[in-house]
């Protein structure tokens, strides 16, 4: 377990620092652990000590004020998110980052979390439910504590229990039906028995095996849904330790693109504007009134995707994300009349990063839905790995999507709700001060989700993960850490097809000529 701290105030502010020794020293010279310049003491203003997986913080300066997401202390348990303010000019923060291999998240985070994820995805109660269950199982597997899994394997050994008295409670009641027909038999050998009596013990007999044959195919479905859910836990838990790593490296390298762009005539260089500054009492039955001579703002069209940072410091994403007016039949309607699409904004924002980072076309594939991007990228961040060209994909093979599904309904929905609704008010119809706010407040982190290869083709690979529009141009990982695809697509009326452009055709456009910036 390793701590790691993100300076959010002064000159240093989004420097991070990763620290994994035991006892953690805060104060103003070199030789403490945390090193703060800001700091005028040379003593210790702030002692932080790990136990198993607990962080907690001591205040050892009393001429130093300390709080903890505002409020003053002297002691407290540390937890993931927490703002430290020392003095009056240093604010940091604090999170903790697992090795390889460690498990510390408390699984009622790890329930809410599950949760989150299933109420965020569009679907019906029944695949929610299910979606629930399996990401529950991923992240035990992978998050929890040994005593929460051993908790959790103790539960299945209930259920599978339940199920083995169920059955043998219906061989009782098989026997108890078999021994009363048998005597109901010798009765009517007998002649002891009314006609209507008789009746009456058929009619609870065939009843009787009506119950027993639903409550068979209930604990047919019972085992087999248990077989199911302990086949994914056993698949899970054969998972590389390094998985965690290469999941937490790849929600810092995976950027959320906001593009927008206008229309401009190439004969006198001026954007399609909106008729007059009311545009909305301009409307009429065909739509907008629009004209280059027009009083109005400029006709902006925005859009929004994925993209993921590799060596070089340039940006892969689809091309479609990056010209959303590529294969846009409206657009190449106002191109045949003289018109030109040119960006108005072309931007990235990353994980923990206030700013955002300007970007530039530098190739697109005349072939594939592939675009390279590059800009002035910060040095902290980590490029993935791209796989070699001739890596082997099999059917069945575990992956992992990166990327922003929903763009900003989703980065809104996992904020609270409150706070949601004054960004949106704040922002009102400004997606470049609505990213820029999200930004700001640190509410730009990417979605992570699990599947399998489905299919494989020469220019896609299909894959079950859970994605949808915003996704686009998001890394396709192996449990390694490699990109073996990049993710462009997906069928609305089939969830568990979506589509990824192997990485061998990456390759070939990394290779080709620099084309003009679009």
């Amino acid at each position: 377990m390793k701590a790691r701290f993100t300076v959010l105030s002064g000159p240093r502010r989004g420097e991070r620092r990763v620290i994994k020794d035991a006892v953690i020293t805060i104060g103003g010279a070199p030789s403490h652990a945390l090193y703060l310049p800001d700091l005028l003491a040379t003593d210790p203003v702030a002692r932080i000590e790990r136990t198993d997986c607990t962080y907690t913080m001591t205040a050892t300066s009393s001429s130093t004020g300390i709080t903890l997401n505002g409020q003053p202390v002297e002691a407290a348990v540390l937890k993931d998110g927490d703002l430290l303010t020392i003095g009056d000019r240093t604010t940091l923060r604090f999170a903790t980052v697992p090795e390889p291999g460690e498990a510390c998240k408390p699984f009622s985070r790890i329930v809410r979390d599950s949760a989150r994820a299933a109420g965020r995805l569009e679907a019906g109660p029944v695949r929610r439910g299910l979606f629930f269950v399996r990401d529950l199982c991923h992240c035990t597997s992978c998050d929890a504590s040994r005593r929460v899994k051993v908790v959790c394997l103790v539960t299945c050994g209930v259920v599978v229990a339940g199920s083995v008295l169920l059955g043998t409670a219906l061989l009782r009641v098989n026997a108890e039906a078999n021994r009363e027909v048998v005597a109901l038999s010798e009765q009517v050998a007998a002649g002891t028995v009314s006609r209507h009596r008789l009746e009456q013990q058929v009619m609870q007999l065939r009843q009787r095996e009506q119950e027993s044959a639903r409550s068979e195919v209930r604990l047919g479905q019972v085992s087999e849904d248990l077989k199911t859910a302990q086949d994914r836990l056993s698949r899970l838990e054969r998972q590389p330790p390094e998985l965690s790593a290469a999941i937490d490296n790849a929600r810092q390298s995976v950027g959320f693109l906001l593009v927008g762009y206008a229309l401009y005539e190439k004969a006198s260089g001026k954007p399609l504007r909106f008729a007059s500054a009311d545009a909305t009492a301009a409307r009429h039955q065909d739509g907008y009134e629009t004209s280059v001579d027009g009083s109005g703002p400029v006709v902006t069209s925005y859009a929004t995707g994925s993209g993921f940072l590799i060596a070089g410091g340039q940006i892969v994403t689809n091309r479609h994300v990056a010209q959303p007016w590529w294969k846009d039949a409206s657009v190449d309607a106002a191109i045949a009349k003289g018109f030109e699409p040119r960006h108005t904004v072309l931007r990235a924002y990353f994980t923990d990063w206030s700013r955002p980072i300007e970007l530039r076309i530098t190739r697109v594939s005349p072939e594939a839905d592939i675009a390279l991007l590059a800009g002035v990228i910060p040095p902290a961040r980590s490029p993935l790995t791209l796989a070699p060209p001739e890596r082997r994909v099999n059917v069945g093979d575990p992956i992992v999507v990166v990327g922003y599904p929903t763009g900003f309904d989703a980065l809104l929905a996992k904020t609270d709700e409150a706070v949601a609704q004054q960004i949106v008010d704040t922002a009102r119809d400004d997606w470049t001060a609505l990213a820029q706010t999200l930004a700001e407040k640190r509410l730009i982190t990417p979605l992570v989700t699990m599947g399998h290869v489905g299919d494989i083709a020469v220019n896609k690979i299909v894959h079950d993960a859970a994605t949808t529009y915003g996704s686009s141009g998001g890394p396709v990982l192996t449990l390694a850490g490699e990109v073996i695809a990049l993710n462009y697509a997906g069928l609305e009326q089939f969830t568990g097809a979506r589509f990824g452009i192997p990485i061998a055709l990456v390759h070939q456009l990394l290779k080709a000529p620099r084309s003009r910036a679009q």
